[in-house]
Order: C-alpha cells, then sequence, then structure tokens
C-alpha cells in the first residue's frame, strides 16, 4: 500500500548512494529490503544486500542463508555474503555468544563498506527493540547516555536504521499484506 514508503525515514538516504540492507531473512530484515528495493526509485539508491552467517545454529543457519540468497536472486538484488564462526570467538576471548556474534558481524559490515559494495548499510532495528536497548540500559546502571537507546545513524554514518520509528506490529503487518516470506531465528527466543 501506498503508505508503507512513509515507514521509511527517507532523510537517512543521499542520492545515488548504495545502501546494503544487513539482511538475516527474519521478518524485520525483509520488509526493509523490500520496502527498499520497492522504493529505491524514489530514493534515487541502488540497493544490495549483506548476510552473515554466524556459526551457531548448525543446519537452520545455513539455511536462512540458502534462503536470503533466493530472496536476492529472485529480486534482482547483489548479496554478499559471509560466514564467521562466532562459537570459536566466544570460547577464546570469553565474551557471550551475541557479544561475539555482534563483533564479526560489525567486522564483516566494516568489509563491506572498506571494500566498496556499499557506501551505507541499512539494519532493520525497530522501536520495540530501541524499547528493549533502552530498558536493557537503565536495568544494567546505564548513565543518561545509555537511556537515549538506538541512535538512527552510526557515528560514521555508515550504519543507518530506517525502520526506528516503525513498530514490530507495522513491519509484521507489512510482511503479511506484501506475502513476503521469512524465517525465523530460534536463537532469538
Amino acid at each position: 500500500m501506498w503508505y508503507n514508503f512513509f515507514m521509511l525515514n527517507k532523510k537517512l538516504f543521499n542520492k545515488k548512494e548504495v545502501v546494503a540492507v544487513a539482511l538475516s531473512g527474519g521478518a524485520d530484515s525483509v520488509c526493509l529490503l523490500h520496502l527498499l528495493h520497492t522504493h529505491a526509485k524514489e530514493l534515487d539508491i541502488t540497493v544490495k544486500a549483506i548476510n552473515v552467517e554466524h556459526g551457531i545454529r548448525g543446519e537452520n543457519s545455513l539455511k536462512d542463508s540458502q534462503f536470503v540468497k533466493d530472496i536476492c536472486f529472485n529480486l534482482g538484488v547483489e548479496l554478499k555474503s559471509y560466514s564467521v564462526n562466532a562459537p570459536l570467538l566466544s570460547k577464546q576471548k570469553g565474551y557471550s555468544m551475541e557479544q561475539s556474534a555482534r563483533i564479526l558481524r560489525y567486522e564483516c559490515f566494516d568489509n563491506a563498506l572498506i571494500g566498496g559494495f556499499c557506501d551505507k548499510i541499512a539494519t532493520a532495528h525497530h522501536l520495540n527493540d530501541n524499547a528493549e536497548t533502552v530498558l536493557f540500559n537503565l536495568l544494567r546502571g546505564s548513565a543518561l547516555e545509555g537511556a537515549c537507546g538506538i541512535d538512527e545513524i552510526s557515528e560514521n554514518g555508515k550504519i543507518i536504521r530506517p525502520l526506528l520509528s516503525c513498530t514490530r506490529a507495522q513491519i509484521e503487518n507489512y510482511v503479511k499484506e506484501n506475502n513476503l516470506p521469512t524465517t525465523y531465528d530460534e536463537s532469538n527466543d
């Protein structure tokens, strides 16, 4: 529907940019990819995708990465895929699995940016993620800075979050209205 275009914060995009969606195959990232792909001409951007397989969920994770490849192939979206070993980093450094996955994911993002694959990376963080981050930070005893939540744009301007003002319900409605296939990562539970 026409109003779906208004889900995006269009101020985060510059004309002629190449924007890669961090695509896991979940509802949030599939929604973002579909929105950007559908409205690439209006935004005057080129859309690509990045998928990081973290080595955490075995065969399910590999299936999700294949699912992402299929989506990109069907849309004609160029995909850069990475496979990393978050369990090994976690074991070597004593990090939590989530921390290890995040570190490796952002290393892949940096690789894609530095290597010229894209100008920016768009993640599908949304309003519910932001509220969860604020609550988690407050419970940890974070200072006021932590209570601010997730920024729409990273300090270096290379990571953007164009769905940050959308709720999870809006994203799920978009996915349903557009009959978009998605995967489910059970580790999110």
